[in-house]
């Protein structure tokens, strides 16, 4: 109950795993059960009653907790290039806003599996595209060729209770890097090999602000 102690301490809103638990693909004899089942994976939510702390707990940071139980990584730069907005306002893993969007249709994809199969474009055409809240035909993808990347394409229409907050209707173009699957963009823009390191980044007006510029490994 009440606020948090302030970012990643114990008393956070976050998800986590009881890894000292868990080792040779088994759990612990001395591994904590309820009623009967393990306890690993879990999320520590918090109350919360204050209206004008700036990360007060709200109905984003519960949707943001809970689909980190269902696997979802992070899409904000937790240390470095923290300045670079990833996704921003078009994906519930990044922004924190007091009522939560959808989360991107890629998330819906690989993380909550509520989208089973998304059409690849491979050649000239026209193509149609349903507001991502709707259930079917909202997202395709396009391979660019280049190692294991994809640019996503979705339709976000502002209208609706949660994506009412969005700044805009239309179109969004996004890169999913496939080698980052499931690391989300926690660990800044580039990794230890000067590879980026982000899984997804959302094209947007206002990007161009953002530096270093996107570079390739010749």
């Amino acid at each position: 109950s009440g606020e948090d102690d302030g970012w990643n301490s114990l008393l956070w809103p976050h998800q986590w795993s009881l890894f000292s638990f868990w080792e040779n693909s088994g759990y612990t004899r001395d591994a904590p059960m309820i009623n009967g089942a393990y306890a690993y994976t879990y999320t520590l939510q918090l109350l919360g009653d204050s209206r004008n702390y700036n990360n007060k707990v709200d109905v984003f940071v519960l949707a943001h907790e809970m689909f980190h139980v269902l696997g979802a990584a992070d899409l904000y730069h937790y240390y470095d290039y923290d300045y670079i907005d990833n996704v921003g306002e078009w994906g519930l893993m990044d922004y924190n806003a007091t009522i939560p969007a959808h989360m991107l249709g890629y998330m819906k994809e690989y993380y909550g599996h509520w989208i089973d199969q998304v059409d690849e474009i491979t050649e000239t055409g026209t193509y149609t595209l349903y507001p991502m809240a709707d259930s079917a035909d909202n997202l395709y993808r396009i391979n660019t060729g280049y190692s294991n990347e994809f640019v996503y394409l979705e339709y976000r229409e502002q209208a609706g209770f949660y994506e009412s907050q969005l700044p805009e209707s239309g179109l969004i173009a996004y890169r999913v890097d496939f080698d980052n699957a499931g690391e989300g963009n926690s660990d800044g823009y580039y990794g230890t090999n000067d590879e980026s390191s982000n899984e997804v980044f959302v094209f947007r007006p206002g990007i161009v602000d953002m530096i270093p510029p996107i570079e390739f490994p010749a």
